[in-house]
């Protein structure tokens, strides 16, 4: 259960630290607002 946990921390850094270094860009953030779009439903 930690190990989930610590890996979505860890998947969450990585996807901030992409949007800081593209801030400019929208990209990025409209690419991880798709994902949760496609995935929140499986997940719950």
């Amino acid at each position: 259960m930690a190990n989930k946990q610590l890996r979505k921390m860890i998947i969450c850094e990585i996807f901030s630290n992409a949007i800081n270094s593209c801030c400019s860009c929208q990209h990025g953030m409209y690419y991880i607002i798709n994902i949760e779009l496609v995935h929140t439903p499986a997940l719950v």
